[in-house]
């Protein structure tokens, strides 16, 4: 299927886990003041990142007034979910194909950069040091793999020249059915803001192709543990549960120690990563070809396929190896209530069934004993949003074993306070050899090690080890010399309510 016009069909995910309860409190939440992104996350089978800078800070607020009634809130995008799932039930009791409905969802939000020449004041209204200070200072400390003009005295990411080159402002993202609409967005949008502001960079996104669909290019099955925010959200079994603080700010939870001295009108929005993380899937391959874990009744396809789920944590069907814990098991995998029902607490403990430092286990460690570690764990929770970008591998690829076409995803996600979310989950979490921390039945156990996909030493040396890969000796170390995903870019965004939005567009803030 060609990516650039071809309409894909586009259909509510049965496993999605943000529909809101029947009787949310309308007021305690606001869905026409929230941004659709955040809650209940939009559905797409194409997104564009129009990544920008204000050439003229009165005419872009001016320009705003006439875009804010573009932007799909909370309430149009559960509506756009309603209208998926009746077109799709009505299709299959006829029994006909899939239906396509077309869709333009339109978000937008603003770096830390943007309040000087907006004249919003001082960037502590809202709070976020990291926000403010934006993700290229951060890139050291993130792990992010350094440049070839990086020094011993001087680092800069190993970052596509885009983004090191200009100083964003903000960032619209525009969900859609199909390519051509995404065309028809960049019209509308530059036609908009025509004099206001410049589109510096676009980042393309696309969903892959059925049987791929939901899955990234690695192969692993995508978004299926999203946590389930208390009071709006009805969790399935196992599903992780946070406040609503923990993803909106000026709602119950909210971790930040300095919420209370945020600005009023930053309730309802929220604290948006973005980052363009490209991703070595030969090479990823061919490492899990050279590393099978062998078992005796293992065939060596589910040997591969069992030393890939030990680094994720999940099969690619996304069935959890402390469930599943050596074949795959799709109708696990694809059953919400069961593919997120797991504790890690089955015997025998440890890291028999899954490593302490597969990708799942290092992000949401799930359960622990030591309660002031409870709570840290529920607020460092976040809603993620991702979408893939890039072409599927080319036969030359394939061969070579070595990536030649710039392929990843286009990591999204949001938290009312980056320092406990995403910051926590990649430099406190991923980046830690010694994390999660032991429990009382597991004191001597063997250092866990990196995550093994988004792990990062810092500086030069890409090299990382894990432990929990041989069943036969769990303390061995697996090696990894070579990074399987790398940051190409990316920024810190606050997503303003509507209310905000209006409020600036008016001269108000």
């Amino acid at each position: 299927m060609s990516s650039t016009d071809d309409t894909m069909v586009l259909t509510a995910p049965p496993t999605r886990s943000t529909i809101p309860l029947s009787q949310a409190d309308s007021e305690t939440f606001d869905f026409d003041d929230i941004q659709g992104d955040v809650y209940p996350s939009f559905p797409k089978n194409f997104e564009w990142f129009f990544f920008f800078t204000i050439k003229n800070p009165k005419a872009f607020k001016a320009d705003l007034a006439n875009f804010i009634p573009k932007i799909a809130t909370a309430a149009k995008t559960l509506e756009a979910l309603k209208e998926i799932s009746a077109a799709k039930i009505t299709a299959s009791n006829a029994h006909e194909s899939k239906p396509t409905i077309p869709l333009r969802l339109y978000q937008m939000a603003l770096t830390g950069k943007s309040f000087y020449p907006l004249g919003l004041g001082a960037t502590e209204n809202i709070r976020d040091k990291y926000w403010a200070d934006g993700q290229l200072v951060d890139a050291y400390d993130l792990g992010d793999r350094p440049g070839s003009e990086s020094t011993e005295t001087k680092y800069e990411p190993d970052w596509d020249p885009v983004w090191l080159k200009h100083q964003l402002h903000g960032v619209i993202l525009c969900a859609t059915h199909s390519y051509g609409e995404c065309q028809l967005a960049e019209i509308e949008i530059k036609k908009i803001f025509k004099d206001s502001m410049n589109i510096v960079n676009i980042v393309k996104g696309r969903v892959r192709d059925e049987p791929e669909r939901g899955h990234e290019h690695f192969g692993f099955n995508d978004g299926i543990s999203q946590p389930a925010m208390r009071g709006l959200v009805n969790p399935h079994p196992g599903q992780l549960q946070c406040d609503p603080g923990v993803i909106l700010i000026g709602h119950n939870g909210e971790p930040n120690p300095e919420a209370s001295s945020r600005a009023p009108w930053t309730k309802n929005s929220s604290m948006m990563v973005f980052r363009q993380l490209k991703q070595f899937v030969p090479e990823f391959n061919t490492f899990l070809k050279k590393n099978p874990t062998k078992l005796e009744k293992l065939t060596e396809e589910q040997a591969i396929a069992l030393t890939g789920a030990k680094l994720f944590g999940r099969f690619k069907s996304g069935a959890p190896i402390d469930l599943v814990s050596e074949i795959d098991d799709p109708e696990i995998g694809s059953d919400p209530d069961k593919n997120n029902n797991f504790n890690y607490q089955a015997s025998p403990l440890g890291q028999t069934r899954c490593p302490y430092a597969a990708h799942i286990r290092k992000m949401a460690p799930r359960f622990t004993t030591n309660e002031p570690l409870e709570k840290v764990l529920e607020q460092s929770l976040i809603i993620r949003a991702a979408i893939t970008y890039g072409d599927e591998l080319c036969e030359m690829e394939k061969i070579a074993e070595q990536t030649v076409e710039d392929r990843g995803l286009c990591f999204v996600c949001y938290q009312s306070f980056l320092q406990t979310g995403f910051i926590r989950q990649q430099k406190t979490w991923g980046n830690s050899i010694n994390f999660p921390p032991p429990e009382e039945h597991d004191q001597h156990r063997p250092t866990p090690g990196f995550d093994p996909i988004i792990g990062n030493g810092i500086g030069s040396n890409r090299s990382r080890t894990m432990t929990g890969t041989n069943p036969e000796m769990l303390s061995q170390s697996l090696s990894i010399l070579t990074d399987f995903v790398v940051a190409r870019g990316g920024e810190y965004f606050w997503v303003p309510s509507i209310s905000a939005l209006k409020m600036i567009s008016e001269g108000q803030i």
